[in-house]
């Protein structure tokens, strides 16, 4: 882009609306609980006369060491022989364990609520998939342990290993091998590719649910030992036991809101959540829908205002993100209702903020001044509702004053103005309207490029999503009505 004297108008829109967009990955948990003063890693603390007899630790201490190395796992034939796989988590077909978890809803008891905050901290009752390098497995060797949801081996499962090449010169390549787990739930596949450029998957299906390792590469030292854990599935989030936490990050555009939402799921219970016909609502008027990458086969579909969700929330945490626009009427305080999870234990709301601008949002703690990726400032809601006494909301309704309320077709009008003035155009009219004074022919074709000029840089600010599609008309009728006057004085 040219120097703000040639180019006014690019300049100006440029500068105000390069305010640093807040990324998902940048705004993580971690930093915003510290800008918000809480730390939702802490316990609560359990009554009195039911923490000892409802703690995960007194549920535990009457069952076997769910902590201790399995058994060297018999895998198949040409294999060498494999270590003890490392702590995998409580046994989940423990009638003492299944007796302390709970499903449904997380505020039906203390114990849910204990439970519910265990869960967020991304601490695991049960078993999940694992993948490992294994020294004393032969290069090229990828050894699969399949176990079901009693920790026992799963025979007849079976195992698809995805195998991807990337490559420049000739593109991308994919191939899918097979195998079938044996009695002792063991699968494998050897003289793999080592090279870099080759990356795995191993996945196995149970029913409706996938169960996958995630992408790993291989070492050219030696092998890979993959565990899979395969549970039971349902269609009902409330058979299971999954706590939400929610955060938007909402910026004020001049035509629009920018919003990004950021949901994550988290499952504690040896049951795999397959979700048929589940959706979130979209915020009325919500436009430009955009759902972010997500991880195995979880899927966002955006029809009739609502986003469906469908995949595997196996026992773990799960994300699911996405973007979306809603409209800037240029008021001076906007309205924004804010759809939330089911199972919601925590919500936040984050708002870049100019000096002028506040926030409240109901259902939330009163704001707190924060700064943003670029560190501008920035406003940050947010409750924990597991220590709340007040009841959850089904949605957060923001109120953002002190917005600006004019747009940036003022801007365009100021710039239109001083390069009129720059190049001496002045228009004296007459009575019936004609121009009575005209410029010189180098001027008037100098203002007509300039003007030409920022009309191209206004598509590209559209195109670019820098401006919305109001400020595109109006400022482009500026520019047009400018240009016309340059004609007429022409004449």
């Amino acid at each position: 882009m040219r120097s703000l004297r040639r180019r006014p108008c690019a300049a100006l829109i440029g500068a105000s609306t390069r305010m640093a967009a807040v990324t998902m990955l940048a705004l993580t948990w971690s930093s915003l609980t510290a800008a918000a003063g809480g730390a939702p890693g802490v316990l609560p603390a359990a009554p009195a006369d039911t923490a000892a007899a409802e703690s995960p630790a007194a549920s535990n201490a009457a069952q076997p060491d769910p902590h201790a190395p399995a058994a060297a796992p018999q895998v198949p034939g040409g294999h060498p022989p494999i270590a003890g796989h490392p702590p995998m988590g409580a046994n989940a077909g423990d009638d003492t364990l299944s007796k302390f978890l709970a499903t449904g809803s997380p505020f039906a008891s203390e114990r849910h609520k204990r439970q519910a905050e265990v869960a967020r901290t991304g601490r695991m009752f049960v078993a999940s998939s694992s993948s490992k390098e294994e020294p004393q497995m032969a290069p090229g060797t990828i050894g699969v342990v399949v176990r079901g949801a009693d920790n026992k081996p799963l025979a007849g499962a079976e195992v698809r290993l995805t195998v991807l090449h990337e490559s420049i010169e000739h593109g991308n390549s994919e191939k899918e091998v097979t195998a079938t787990s044996n009695a002792d739930g063991n699968a494998g596949f050897t003289k793999q590719p080592t090279d870099t450029s080759y990356q795995y998957e191993v996945v196995v299906r149970q029913g409706s649910a996938r169960y996958s390792s995630g992408p790993f590469r291989l070492k050219t030292t030696h092998g890979q030992l993959v565990l899979m854990h395969v549970y039971p599935t349902t269609p009902s989030i409330d058979d299971t036991f999954i706590v939400t936490r929610a955060l938007y990050v909402v910026e004020p555009r001049d035509d629009v809101f920018q919003v990004q939402v950021l949901f994550r799921f988290h499952n504690t219970n040896p049951m795999t959540w397959v979700p048929e016909h589940f959706s979130i609502p979209l915020p009325a008027g919500a436009s430009a829908f955009r759902p972010a990458n997500t991880t195995g086969d979880i899927r966002l579909l955006e029809q009739s205002g609502e986003v469906g969700i469908s995949g595997s929330f196996t026992p773990g945490e799960h994300e699911i993100s996405y973007s979306f626009q809603l409209p800037n009427d240029g008021e001076p305080t906007a309205r924004l209702a804010m759809p939330l999870p089911p199972n919601m234990v925590d919500a936040r709301l984050f708002v870049e903020a100019s000096n002028s601008m506040t926030l409240s949002v109901s259902g939330l703690d009163a704001p707190t001044e924060t700064r943003g990726k670029g560190g501008q400032r920035a406003l940050l809601a947010s409750r924990d509702f597991l220590t709340s006494t007040e009841a959850r909301p089904t949605q957060l309704i923001a109120r953002i004053a002190g917005l600006p309320s004019h747009g940036w077709g003022a801007i365009g009008a100021t710039v239109i103005a001083a390069t009129l003035a720059l190049f001496g155009i002045a228009f004296a009219t007459s009575r019936e309207g004609k121009a009575s004074k005209s410029i010189a022919d180098a001027d008037r074709q100098r203002a007509r490029q300039l003007l030409l000029d920022e009309l191209v840089e206004v598509e590209k600010a559209f195109a670019d999503k820098r401006i919305g599609p109001k400020t595109r008309e109006r400022t482009r009728q500026m520019l047009l009505d400018a240009l016309a006057r340059i004609e007429a004085n022409a004449a």
